[in-house]
C-alpha cells in the first residue's frame, strides 16, 4: 500500500507529488476542540505505510495508541518526551548537531534572540556573541563536548568574572593565530561590570527559556536521536510537549530547527537531491509556544527534498502572531492543501469567505460536522468530517 492523506468524507488523496503535482504540506485550521487530531490527524497516521513520521503531540493517548501500530507495520518507533526529559527514552543535545562556525552562529542565534530577551538589538546582539563565545570554547576545550558543558561554562562566566579572561588567554596562547572564540569574546575583555552583568543577565534569562534542571539532565545522560535514522530506515519520532509549557515548546523548536537543517543539508548532498527515505511532519498546536527557527525559508525547499509537514492551527491570526505576517504568509503558500474545519476567528473566516466566494456568516455559522477543503488547482469543497471513530 502507498501513502495517503484523509481529509474528510470523499476526500481520499495519494501522496505522491509526481502524481499530484502538489506539494504534500497541509494546513489544518480549527478552534479548540473540533476534532482536528481524531479527524483528519489520526487517519493520516493510519494512511501511512511508506515515510518515516516525526509526530508532535500534546496527548499522551496518541503515543500508547499507535506505538504498536507502527510496530507490528515494520517501524522503529522512538519517543522524546519534553515532558519528562530525565526519563525521556530519545534524548536531544543541540551540541551535537554543531560542526562548524555557522552551526554555531545559527544556535546561538536560536536561542539568545528569542522573544523572551530585551527588544534592545545591543543586548540581544551581544548576548548572542557571548553564547558564540561559550560554545566556541567548549568546542576547543572539550573531547566530546556537550551543551552541559556550555551551560557550565556560561556559570563560571558569571560567578568568577575575574577569570572570564584567564579563560579566553589561555585558548589564546594555544591559538596565537587567532580564533572564532577568542575573536567573539574579544568584545567582552575590557567591558565594564555593570554592561557585562547586564548583558550576562539577558542570556541567562534566554538560555532558561529553553534548559531546565530536567533538560540538563537528559542532555548529560545521553542516548541522543539520530536526525538522519528517519531517513535511513522507516521510524517515527513521537515529540511529546506539554500544550501549556512554553519551555517544553522552545526546546522542541529547537530540536525541530536543527533537524530539518540537517534533512535539507543531507538531502543536497545526495546525488538525487533527496533524502532516500521521505519524512512527515506533523505538527500539532504548531502556532503555540514559539518559533522554529527559519522555518518559513525551509518549507520552501521541502517537497524537493522528500520532506513534508501537517500544521494544525487554531487560526490564521494565531499563526500570524506567532511568526509575523510576511513568514506566515510564506508557510500557508508553500501549503498546498488547507482544511479549515470552523472557528470563531473573524478574520479567518473573512479569508475563507473570499476564497469560497460566500459571504461571512455562510462561514462563520458552518455546522459543526463539516468542513472545507482547498487543493491548489482544484475548486474548494465541502465536505462531511471523518467519523471521529474511525480510528478508534
Amino acid at each position: 500500500m502507498k501513502d495517503a492523506f484523509i481529509l474528510g468524507k470523499g476526500a481520499l488523496y495519494t501522496a505522491d507529488s509526481e502524481v499530484t503535482g502538489l506539494n504534500n504540506n497541509i494546513i489544518i485550521c480549527g478552534g479548540t476542540g473540533c476534532g482536528k487530531t481524531m479527524s483528519v490527524v489520526e487517519p493520516c497516521l493510519l494512511a501511512t505505510f511508506d515515510s518515516s513520521l516525526v509526530v508532535t503531540v500534546t496527548k499522551r493517548r496518541l503515543i500508547d495508541k499507535y506505538t504498536p501500530v507502527f510496530r507490528d507495520s515494520g517501524y522503529d518507533v522512538k519517543v522524546l518526551d519534553f515532558t519528562s526529559p530525565e526519563t525521556s527514552e530519545a534524548a536531544y543535545d543541540p551540541m551535537l548537531h554543531v560542526s562548524s562556525y555557522s552551526d554555531i552562529a545559527e544556535l546561538a542565534c536560536a536561542i539568545a534572540l528569542g522573544d523572551f530577551c530585551s527588544r534592545d538589538p545591543f543586548w540581544e546582539t551581544s548576548g548572542k556573541d557571548m553564547l558564540c563565545a561559550e560554545i566556541a570554547a567548549v568546542m576547543m576545550r572539550e573531547e566530546n563536548p556537550t551543551f552541559a558543558d556550555v551551560l557550565k561554562l556560561h556559570e563560571v562566566l558569571g560567578s568568577q568574572k575575574d577569570a572570564n579572561n584567564e579563560i579566553f588567554n589561555d585558548i589564546a596562547v594555544k591559538h596565537p593565530e587567532g580564533c572564532y572564540a577568542t575573536a567573539k569574546w574579544s568584545a567582552f575583555k575590557d567591558m565594564p561590570d555593570k554592561t557585562y552583568g547586564s548583558v550576562y543577565s539577558v542570556l541567562s534569562a534566554a538560555m532558561g527559556r529553553f534548559f531546565t534542571e530536567e533538560a540538563k539532565k537528559m542532555i548529560a545522560r545521553g542516548g541522543n536521536f539520530d536526525f538522519r535514522s528517519v531517513t535511513d530506515k522507516k521510524t517515527v519520532l513521537f515529540v511529546y510537549v506539554s500544550a501549556a509549557s512554553k519551555v517544553q515548546h522552545a526546546l522542541a523548536d529547537l530540536f525541530y530547527g536543527q533537524m530539518l537543517k540537517v534533512l535539507v543539508e543531507y538531502g543536497e548532498s545526495r546525488p538525487e537531491g533527496r533524502i532516500p527515505t521521505p519524512v512527515r511532519l506533523i505538527f500539532d498546536d504548531f502556532a503555540v509556544g514559539n518559533k522554529i527557527p527559519d522555518f518559513a525559508g525551509k518549507i520552501s525547499v521541502f517537497r524537493a527534498m522528500g520532506i513534508s509537514a501537517m500544521l494544525i492551527i487554531q487560526s490564521e491570526t494565531q499563526l500570524r502572531g506567532m511568526y509575523g505576517d510576511c513568514d506566515a504568509a510564506t508557510v500557508m503558500n508553500n501549503c498546498d492543501t488547507y482544511v479549515y474545519m470552523g472557528g470563531t476567528d473573524t478574520d479567518t473566516c473573512r479569508g475563507i469567505a473570499l476564497r469560497m466566494d460566500v459571504t461571512l456568516p455562510k462561514v462563520l455559522y458552518m455546522p459543526l460536522d463539516q468542513e472545507i477543503i482547498f487543493r491548489r488547482g482544484s475548486e474548494p469543497f465541502v465536505t462531511e468530517r471523518c467519523d471521529l471513530l474511525f480510528a478508534a
